[in-house]
């Protein structure tokens, strides 16, 4: 069975006007089916999805919990130090690159590239993974420059309101993010989010079957 809307994205390909805009050859066509089709290409929804970043989040907070632990122990204090979401940020990008996250491995989900149904590339990734979390991950890196309270009402005032704004700004961003998340679950094709169609990928249930593109 081939999802409604892939469907009709793939006859406008095929039938357009310019020779440019239409599938460069048969294989070409072939993934693009393959990619449309349930049987193979299960597009994942919003709980599973969902479950599996909370478990990849647990999983990282886990490993920079014991990390700080050791260090304290050891007379290093990081506790000023941004860490969760740089270090979240970067094994993200790592792991779309290897096709999947430990959150989705657990879920049985894995990561592909859109135009080649095999694991997305270095640079797609980096640009999926900022699409994701570079809000807060620039509000995280930049909060402690104005972590320090000053004497000047002036400044304390601004120091205040400029860390308020950079919260509401995160909060609305993860917001965004979980209806972006739920109305690509519900109708969009691919259920493929904001970050997925930057990135040119989309999340799936792994399948058995293995894409014959390059680096798959």
């Amino acid at each position: 069975r081939v999802q409604l809307g892939a469907l009709d994205a793939l006859l406008l390909k095929m039938m357009a006007p310019s020779p440019a805009d239409r599938f460069a050859s048969y294989d070409q066509l072939l993934r693009a089916l393959d990619l449309a089709s349930d049987s193979e290409s299960r597009p994942a929804g919003f709980w599973v999805r969902s479950v599996a970043m909370t478990l990849d989040f647990a999983a990282i907070g886990i490993i920079i919990i014991s990390a700080k632990l050791g260090l304290t122990m050891a007379g290093i204090d990081l506790d000023d130090v941004p860490l969760v979401l740089p270090i979240f940020a970067i094994l993200q990008t790592l792991a779309t690159h290897r096709g999947t996250t430990f959150g989705k491995a657990v879920m049985e989900l894995e990561m592909i590239d859109v135009d080649t149904l095999g694991r997305p590339s270095l640079a797609r990734s980096i640009r999926r993974t900022l699409m994701m979390l570079g809000v807060p991950l620039l509000a995280d890196l930049i909060q402690p420059f104005f972590d320090h309270g000053s004497t000047d009402p002036a400044e304390s005032g601004f120091q205040i309101s400029f860390e308020s704004v950079l919260g509401i700004i995160t909060v609305l961003w993860c917001v965004a993010g979980l209806v972006n998340l739920t109305y690509a679950s519900l109708r969009a094709s691919g259920r493929r989010t904001w970050w997925d169609r930057v990135g040119r990928t989309m999340v799936r249930y792994r399948t058995t079957r293995r894409s014959l593109a390059p680096g798959s």
